[in-house]
Formats: C-alpha cells, sequence, structure tokens
C-alpha cells in the first residue's frame, strides 16, 4: 500500500531543502499551492505526471520521492536529524536518541538471524 503522506513529508523535506516555497514549486510544476499542500500533508494523492515534474524541479529521482527515507550518504543523514531535531525539547531529544540506539540493535539482531550477516 503506498502512503501519500510519507511522499508527500519527502516532497516537503526536497523543497524546504532546495528553498522553493509551495507558490514557487506550484508554479514551476503548473499546479497550484493548495495542490501542493494537500499532497504534503497526504490529504490528495499525487499522480505519476506531477510526482515526475516535481522530481525534476527539486533535482532529486523519483525513488527519492517515494523512497526518501533511504539515506545513502551523511550529509543527507545529518541535514535529516538537524530537521527532526530542530524543534524538539532536550528530553524529546533523549528519547528519539534512545528509540534510535534500540531500534538499531533490534535490527541487528534480527538481520543476523534471518541472513547471517552483520
Amino acid at each position: 500500500m503506498i502512503d501519500f503522506a510519507v511522499i508527500g513529508s519527502h516532497i516537503k523535506y526536497y523543497r524546504n531543502k532546495r528553498g522553493y516555497s509551495q507558490a514557487e514549486l506550484a508554479e514551476k510544476i503548473g499546479s497550484s499551492v493548495p495542490y501542493i499542500s494537500y499532497v504534503e500533508t497526504g490529504k490528495k494523492q499525487i499522480g505519476v505526471e506531477y510526482l515526475v515534474r516535481i522530481a525534476e524541479v527539486l533535482n532529486v529521482s523519483v525513488d527519492g520521492l517515494l523512497m526518501g527515507n533511504t539515506v545513502t550518504d551523511k550529509e543527507s543523514a545529518l541535514e535529516m536529524l538537524d530537521e527532526l531535531f530542530r524543534d524538539t525539547s532536550p528530553y524529546e531529544k533523549a528519547i528519539i536518541i534512545e528509540t534510535a540506539r534500540s531500534a538499531k540493535q533490534t535490527l541487528r539482531k534480527y538481520s543476523t538471524l534471518s541472513d547471517g550477516s552483520k
């Protein structure tokens, strides 16, 4: 099942990273601000044509918009973490870090069971 809210959040992430407002992105792809807003919040399903247009304008692959949480380089990961932590309290930061550590440990534990690798 496609999670359009996740795709929308990836579009918003790359739009902000490129310094575009919703109005600027809408103009560049021949759409409207409400459409961009609905897509970014997952309230509207994005069509393939607009997905391709947005990917071209934001200089990211369609795959990057669909699977934007797949981070392959350290710089992108640090940017995503910076955005994540931007509006969190010290307590929330501590919980997020502890959750990430626990998730990493669990993933490694179960990945070694399924494929024998680390």
